[in-house]
């Protein structure tokens, strides 16, 4: 399955970590969404603008733990069409089935609402430390 994200997993630190495995991405664009953080949280609502991001392959293992990350039921996956190289694309993609009451428009560089090594430190805590090509890097 295709699967579009716009969040923390983007971060290939943090996408390796939670899949066990490292995975190719192209950028991607989700247009009629803008992102938004309430609840510390993010999602995306419709609205006039889009969204970037990246798309990758994923398999059932994939899903699944990326089902515990993004909190299912808190998130669905939702099929979407993106835009990969000029080309509309069909991908599935984790968004608030119900928005935050409360909430405000944020830029596609802004990933979590919370510091990277918090959600580092939250992967490890549910999946264990992840022992890839960027452990090399610490």
């Amino acid at each position: 399955m295709l699967v579009f994200v716009y969040g923390t997993l983007v971060e290939p630190i943090i996408r390796d970590r939670i899949l066990g495995h490292h995975v190719d991405t192209s950028d991607a664009v989700l247009e009629g969404y803008v992102k938004v953080c309430g609840w510390d949280y993010l999602t995306l609502v419709p609205g006039e603008g889009s969204v970037r991001g990246v798309v990758f392959e994923a398999g059932d293992g994939d899903i699944s733990r990326m089902d515990v990350w993004e909190e299912v039921p808190v998130y669905e996956l939702v099929p979407v069409t993106v835009t990969v190289d000029g080309e509309s694309v069909e991908a599935h993609c984790y968004i608030m089935p119900e928005p935050p009451e409360h909430y405000e428009v944020v830029p596609d560089s802004c990933i979590a609402s919370i510091p990277l090594n918090d959600i580092i430190r939250d992967v490890e805590s549910m999946f264990g430390r992840f022992h890839g090509a960027e452990d090399k890097d610490r």
